[in-house]
């Protein structure tokens, strides 16, 4: 079985990750497995939730298009085997660091003990109870007290996240990764073990044929504004005010990267995006007019900037493909192929790291939560079997065959432009 481990101490919202519990719930009613969460989800009706203002969550049009599961319907809720993360101890660990950020970035970074001990009594409870075996957890955030746990049983941790490519321009990917999305080092394993596999392999992708393999039609005509001429050195592409993700690596924020963008390069050659989700909206009065243009999309702020900087931002990876440098401060996702520092020369991604990237690191968003792809995982499959596997769903998902792999030159990307999507 593989149970979803439902956790977050953000204060932006009360129950953020709700989308991801009813996902979780959606995935284990086929198989009667149970769900790990927080009180807030567990314990709560689906009129509860919806009072806290998770809509979204609910909306069967919203759901249809970002998230991908059948919404639970009340009784199929309430017959869930749930087990309770209690709030009392996420408020006596708030109360011993001093505050809920500290206790949270605590939590990031290294396992609380009775948080690792309530786990470890649920797993054995489960054992118990449960004639098949725990194959997996799954994630939305890393949670070292998890982690600690489940490895002492030896039960890996699948951590997903939204991919960087995703609507409205592209085609859904999501991210699928045994260790912490935010602080690991897969990428960087994983892409040697792909040049390994796949350096001189004919069925590698161009740039400009990745990005017509991932947009979606109806965007298609971006790729026609590829190698256009930036009008500024650097883009900032910035996220959340608060990230805990980030923070628990580091405290450098976006107020930093504005100031240290503007002292070695100048604010005139600057150009800033703010994260349209940020929940505390913020906004940097002395860079006011450094802003990009209302209504601009992620594409068109990458294309008018020479080089992309960011603390962690899945734009950096976007940037990558479109031909531009990128500078990632932090480890995340786009960390591995970027400068990590404002001041250092920025880099221009490799064609076997966007291949790697695109096709093995990222998954179509159809294997997020799904249990059979994920045992498939779990064999350990090679780098090859991977990109094979994941690009024959988007070749599907575009109405493609894998004869168009085999056109010679430009007649594959032109394929891959005039292609249509299945969803």
């Amino acid at each position: 079985m593989i149970i979803p481990f439902v956790f977050t101490m953000s204060t932006y919202r009360e129950a953020p990750y709700t989308w991801f519990y009813l996902k979780g719930v959606d995935m284990v009613k086929r198989h009667g497995w149970p769900v790990i969460g927080q009180e807030i989800y567990v314990n709560s009706s689906l009129s509860d939730l919806i009072k806290l203002g998770e809509h979204a969550a609910y909306d069967k049009e919203f759901v249809d298009k970002y998230f991908w599961y059948d919404i639970p319907k009340a009784k199929e809720v309430k017959k869930v085997p749930k087990y309770a993360i209690k709030q009392e101890i996420i408020e006596r660990l708030a109360e011993e660091k001093g505050s809920y950020m500290d206790a949270y970035l605590s939590l990031l970074r290294e396992p609380y003990q009775p948080l690792v001990d309530l786990i470890c009594s649920y797993i054995e409870d489960i054992r118990k109870k449960y004639k098949e075996p725990i194959e997996a957890f799954c994630v939305l955030c890393h949670n070292s007290s998890l982690s600690a746990a489940a490895a002492k049983y030896n039960i890996p941790v699948i951590h997903y996240e939204m991919g960087c490519f995703r609507e409205p321009a592209y085609m859904k990917t999501g991210f699928f990764d045994f260790k912490s999305l935010h602080g690991g080092d897969t990428a960087e394993t994983r892409y040697k073990k792909f040049l390994s596999e796949m350096k001189n392999d004919n069925r590698l992708f161009s740039d400009k044929e990745l990005l017509a393999l991932m947009l979606r039609p109806e965007t298609m005509n971006m790729l026609d504004k590829f190698g256009t001429k930036p009008v500024k050195k650097c883009g900032a592409a910035l996220g959340y005010t608060i990230v805990e993700l980030f923070m628990a690596q580091s405290h450098f924020l976006d107020s930093e990267l504005l100031y240290r963008i503007s002292r070695k390069y100048g604010a005139e050659n600057m150009l800033i995006r703010s994260h349209p989700s940020d929940p505390y909206r913020a906004r940097y009065p002395q860079y006011g007019k450094y802003y990009d243009k209302s209504g601009n999309t992620t594409i068109d702020f990458i294309l008018s900037c020479e080089e992309i900087f960011s603390i962690g931002s899945n734009v950096c990876i976007e940037a990558m493909f479109w031909g531009r440098k990128a500078h990632t401060i932090v480890k995340s996702p786009s960390y591995c192929g970027s400068a990590h520092t404002v001041e250092e020369k920025g880099l221009r991604a490799e064609k076997e790291y966007l291949n790697f990237f695109a096709l093995n690191y990222l998954i179509p968003f159809e294997f997020v939560m799904d249990p059979e792809y994920a045992r498939w995982r779990l064999t350990d499959p090679s780098e090859k079997e991977i990109f094979e596997k994941h690009l024959a769903v988007h070749l599907k998902n575009k109405n493609l065959t894998a004869d168009v792999i085999g056109l010679k030159g430009n007649k594959r990307l032109e394929a891959l432009k005039a292609a249509q999507a299945i969803y």
